[in-house]
């Protein structure tokens, strides 16, 4: 039998942004569609029945992936499947997995991700009309549905989050991917156990074992990270790492991988370094990896070799390293 190629991202994932414009699939650079709509003027049942969503889909049914970029990952290895699965042909689909980069607060200035702090004790109107909305998008629906949040701050550093958090009228169909630096774990104790059965798991950006390159690359106190993922550990909540890869902390990714295993993380993610318009020439010169004489590509290569050869299957008894995950940006230096 012939398998079919397929893809249930537009069907199943959305990016929604803080100006509440909504995205198929969990990254705009994934695909050519654009923006399907916005959550401060329409439901999500409406927003996932834009045109350009429906071209999205047709490309994955009639296998030619035509709006699909070459950056996806899932393009390169999509499911296999003897025939497209039911839910195809549901009209009004609701994701079941969104990425919420809603709310900019964030209680470090890490020089990779913005210029300078962005740190309000005010609720973001905008922020908490997107979260409004997307409780009444979803107050009926019973279906598990995954939160990712939030990928422009830290969750714990947004009042608009943690009023959203506190509310006892949330869907029950509300699952938690919490995305945070980890510096606020052990201050928000009260929020995390109150949904502790419903948290999938807290992705936090970890990228050193030292508190010399932490504070250069982060800015915040590692070890009150890691006492926060040893918290996590001890209430049975999931944790997972990413590390972004750069000048002053690619000789730590082997060792922050060993550090993964002591902390329990279920996996590790690491990244390259990547341009943003808010880098200084300067800074990027400086930080960046390819065409940088300060990295010793020799060092860079083997390490990024060893973790290719990393298991990629969750070991739950804790005595392998976990399975570790690495973007296009650094297996090209392979």
């Amino acid at each position: 039998m012939c398998m079919l190629k397929f893809c249930s991202s537009p069907w199943k994932q959305v990016q929604i942004h803080a100006d509440g414009t909504v995205q198929p699939c969990l990254c705009g650079g994934w695909h050519t569609a654009g923006i399907a709509g916005n959550m401060l003027t329409q439901g999500m049942a409406e927003i996932m029945q834009a045109e350009n969503v429906k071209r999205l889909r047709e490309g994955v049914l009639d296998q030619s992936f035509s709006m699909c970029t070459d950056i996806c990952p899932y393009k390169w290895k999509p499911e296999q499947v003897e025939e497209f699965p039911d839910f195809i042909n549901d009209d009004t689909p609701l994701p079941t997995e969104i990425l919420l980069a809603i709310d900019h607060n964030c209680n470090l200035k890490c020089p990779m991700c913005r210029a300078g702090s962005i740190f309000a004790k005010q609720v973001d109107p905008t922020a908490q009309a997107i979260l409004d909305k997307l409780v009444s998008s979803y107050k009926h629906t019973t279906t598990p549905t995954v939160l990712q949040m939030d990928g422009a701050g830290d969750v714990f550093a947004s009042e608009a989050w943690k009023q959203f958090l506190r509310r006892d009228d949330l869907p029950g169909c509300f699952n938690f991917h919490i995305i945070t630096n980890g510096n606020l774990v052990l201050k928000n104790k009260d929020l995390i156990m109150k949904y502790r059965d419903r948290i999938i798991s807290v992705d936090v950006s970890l990228d050193s074992t030292t508190d010399e390159v932490y504070s250069q690359v982060r800015g915040g106190k590692l070890s009150m990270v890691i006492e926060g993922m040893k918290w996590l550990r001890d209430q049975g909540i999931r944790t997972t790492i990413s590390f972004v890869a750069q000048r002053r902390n690619y000789g730590q990714m082997i060792d922050c991988w060993r550090l993964a295993q002591e902390l329990g993380c279920h996996s590790i993610n690491y990244q390259g370094i990547k341009r943003f318009p808010h880098m200084s020439d300067d800074y990027w010169q400086y930080t960046r990896l390819e065409d940088n004489p300060a990295v010793d590509m020799v060092v860079l290569r083997e390490a990024l070799t060893e973790l290719s050869n990393a298991p990629t299957i969750v070991d739950f008894t804790g005595q392998n390293p976990p399975p570790v995950y690495m973007d296009g940006e650094l297996r090209r230096f392979i």
